[in-house]
């Protein structure tokens, strides 16, 4: 019986599985060789097959290797639906107790000649499944190889990533972000993913690791592109030696503000409570032309904490005024908010927060002053902020007379929404009374 299922593993499909689960093919590569060990749940000899390819080389080549590969071939399988749900979380589930293994031995070895590996590291990375059980041993992988190089990284399951449970993730202390996916067409969830924690935390580097990308679509700066991440990935090699850098880089700079899960839904509300309707955002547009006027920029910016209101002239370079459309997604305006206080970069790239960041550099942004838009009950809603393509002086005088400029335009909506709201009220009493008279 075993010999047919083989067979028509081979020949059909829809089971080609069994074929995996079931044969004994000397050639199998591999990953092919860790995915039937994994498919049978057969945790001691995969482990085995593990730590022997770990001795020979590396853990970070294991998994770049066999077991990102391994764990494509259950994915693959899965869109083919010849394997159930329960087939995958088996995969999953045998793959994790590895990674776990292979961890210890590697700890095992390392302590054997005096080069421990400290656990105690804070978790300065966030390794997040972003929809499978896959994707969570994926994420596994990615941990245990920068703890390897003395990274502190913490695992979250999909559930994580979830509309409810993304606004309670704690960031506190975090330095990048690593979603996993072996989706084949990621864009949509990592870019929900990641524009909802970039207003919270400006600082922090977002990265995709894209383990079964569609044939055609490895362009990692378009990928980048559409994720609204800083960087996209398809090799685990690739992405420690960024997060390496992007981490030594973070110590530099020291901590950065972070806006609470709590305190975005407060603003957000108070946002909303200003009634930012088509006559008043023209009026953001026009308030924004005169701040350029006043200091004799060629950008003036009115930022809300949901998206970015750009004035800048048609004879700036067509790179630059792309750069400024799109949703609020800028490092520089993000920090003033979530600082809640001004920020002055008379040359961006001589500051150590922003000089390696591609959001501001690929956008030509050379100057930058902003500050906070306050509501009259102290919530921070926006910025303004005014750019240039140069460097430039700002002197205290300027810094003051922006952030009066600021204030005014804040009371100027505030004025106009109470105006409405006492317009709306006599409507809504005299309504009944018109009635009544007719």
């Amino acid at each position: 019986m075993p010999v047919c299922l083989v067979v028509i593993g081979r020949y059909v499909p829809q089971l080609e599985f069994l074929g995996v689960l079931l044969g004994s093919d000397p050639v199998l590569a591999p990953e092919e060789q860790l995915y039937q060990r994994l498919l049978a749940g057969n945790l001691e000899e995969a482990v085995e097959f593990a730590e022997n390819y770990v001795d020979e080389c590396s853990s970070r080549e294991l998994y770049d290797n066999v077991g990102i590969p391994a764990l494509r071939l259950a994915e693959n399988d899965r869109q083919r639906s010849s394997t159930d749900t329960n087939y995958r979380r088996l995969v999953a589930e045998t793959a994790i107790s590895v990674v776990r293994e292979v961890g210890d031995h590697v700890r095992e070895n390392a302590s054997a000649v005096e080069e421990g590996i400290d656990l105690t590291q804070r978790p300065c990375v966030l390794c997040l499944a972003g929809r499978t059980e896959l994707d969570h041993a994926a994420s596994e992988m990615l941990a245990q190889v920068l703890q390897e190089r003395n990274i502190g990284a913490k695992v979250l399951p999909p559930i994580v990533v979830s509309r409810g449970a993304l606004e309670q993730l704690d960031l506190q202390g975090v330095d990048v972000v690593c979603l996993s996916y072996f989706h084949p067409q990621p864009q949509v969830y990592a870019r929900y993913v990641f524009r909802r924690l970039r207003r919270r935390a400006p600082q922090v580097k977002f990265a995709v690791c894209c383990w079964n990308l569609i044939a055609g679509m490895e362009q990692a700066e378009e990928l980048k592109r559409q994720m609204a991440a800083d960087a996209a990935f398809v090799s685990l090699q690739a992405c420690t030696e960024q997060v390496e850098a992007w981490i030594g880089r973070a110590a530099a700079r020291g901590d950065a503000p972070q806006v609470t899960a709590e305190a975005e839904r407060a603003q957000l509300t108070a946002l909303r409570s200003l009634g930012l309707n088509a006559s008043k955002r023209q009026a953001l547009d026009e308030a924004s032309k005169k701040v350029a006027q006043a200091f004799n920029v060629p950008i003036a910016l009115v930022s809300l904490v949901d998206e970015t209101h750009p004035t800048a002239p048609d004879s700036l370079p067509q790179e630059v005024q792309a750069g400024l459309q799109g949703n609020h997604e800028g490092s520089l305006d993000a920090h003033v908010i979530a600082a809640d206080d001004m920020l002055v970069c008379e040359d961006v790239t001589e500051d150590p927060r922003f000089a390696d960041d591609p959001r501001v550099l690929e956008r030509g942004i050379r100057f930058y002053a902003g500050v906070p838009l306050r509501t009259l009950s102290g919530h921070v809603v926006g910025c303004l902020c005014v750019i240039d393509t140069e460097p430039r002086e700002f002197a205290d005088r300027d810094r003051h007379r922006l952030q009066d400029l600021a204030n005014q335009l804040m009371a100027d909506l505030q004025n106009a929404q109470a105006t409405n709201d006492v317009d709306s009220e006599r409507t809504r009493t005299s309504a009944p009374r018109n009635r009544s008279q007719g």
